[in-house]
């Protein structure tokens, strides 16, 4: 049963936090100020979540250059402000309190660079209540979820059968599974369901509460 785990994983964009108003005007930030056009509605519906190298380079066709100097002005927005444009889902703090409070250890995985991910859990008051939080290298720009996730198994000495990670995409799902743990996918943020089944995925949360209740709380 999920609530006899004893960590558990969070994606944060999408997942733990509504972050769609700060990252897409980071988003517009970035492409006025290097002159190229802001992106179609599909491809902003896949923006957030995945890693920004991912973003930049695959999804919007950049060069290497290009997606470096992206992500420095997309960061120079969205550290300073498009973090406080965001906000936690309804229920988000309640459920790790709750955890936290019955002994879980919790931790993230994200691929946010670790200044972002740190400022964002301090604002939002996340910080006391994780046991660790992994985040993408300096010289990891891709933030495998895979690596991550190991990561955190060898940084708790936990096993996967005695985890459980929570996430919003394909991405959070792959890393999971290749790390051997059960996974839950949301479907209340900004990853698709469909990728998320054909990655194997079988159990869904389309609310805060739903999620509640498939973790044992």
């Amino acid at each position: 049963m999920l609530s006899e785990k004893k960590l558990f994983l969070f994606d944060i964009d999408g997942t733990l936090l509504k972050s769609d108003r700060g990252v897409m005007n980071a988003l517009k930030y970035t492409t006025e100020k290097m002159g190229v056009p802001y992106p179609s509605a599909e491809i902003r519906q896949k923006f957030i979540g995945p890693p920004l190298h991912y973003n930049f380079h695959d999804l919007m066709g950049m060069n290497e250059a290009d997606t470096a100097r992206a992500i420095d002005l997309f960061n120079e927005y969205y550290l300073p402000i498009g973090v406080f444009e965001s906000e936690l889902y309804p229920g988000i703090m309640k459920l790790v309190t709750d955890l936290f409070d019955q002994g879980a250890r919790v931790c993230i995985a994200t691929a946010k660079s670790k200044p972002m991910a740190d400022r964002v859990v301090a604002h939002f008051g996340l910080t006391p209540y994780l046991a660790c939080m992994e985040t993408k290298a300096d010289e990891q720009p891709t933030g495998d979820k895979k690596v991550l996730i190991r990561q955190i198994l060898e940084d708790t000495g936990a096993k996967p059968e005695e985890t459980v990670m929570v996430g919003d995409t394909c991405f959070d799902a792959e890393g999971a599974f290749q790390n051997r743990m059960p996974f839950i996918g949301v479907t209340y943020g900004y990853g698709l369901k469909k990728e998320m089944e054909q990655a194997g995925v079988t159990r869904f949360a389309s609310t805060t509460e739903e999620l509640r209740a498939l973790l044992g709380l």
